[in-house]
């Protein structure tokens, strides 16, 4: 179970570091601070196809509004979950 605990802890901390890398990317794409190229539009497709699944949720169980926080959302949900995690791992 310990074992099982640690590779979600782990799994969780990927995830919240693609989002973080997706977040980047688009800041940078969307300011002109990178070109927007083909290449780059392969990096931001592959972002896109990894956090999706997990935005796409959160988007629809959150009321319309100007901003997109649905990032905030599923790091803040990520950090709560690994949280609990490393806090049952700390029990045993």
């Amino acid at each position: 179970m310990e074992f099982v605990l640690y590779i979600m802890y782990r799994a969780l901390g990927i995830i919240r570091w693609i989002l973080f890398a997706k977040i980047i990317v688009d800041i940078l794409v969307m300011g002109n601070i990178l070109p927007y190229s083909p290449t780059m539009a392969q990096i931001m497709n592959g972002l896109n196809q990894l956090t999706e699944p997990i935005l796409g949720r959160i988007r629809g169980m959150l009321p319309p509004a100007p901003i997109d926080i649905s990032y905030i959302v599923a790091i803040l949900g990520i950090w709560l979950i690994q949280s609990l995690i490393a806090s049952l791992l700390n029990a045993v």
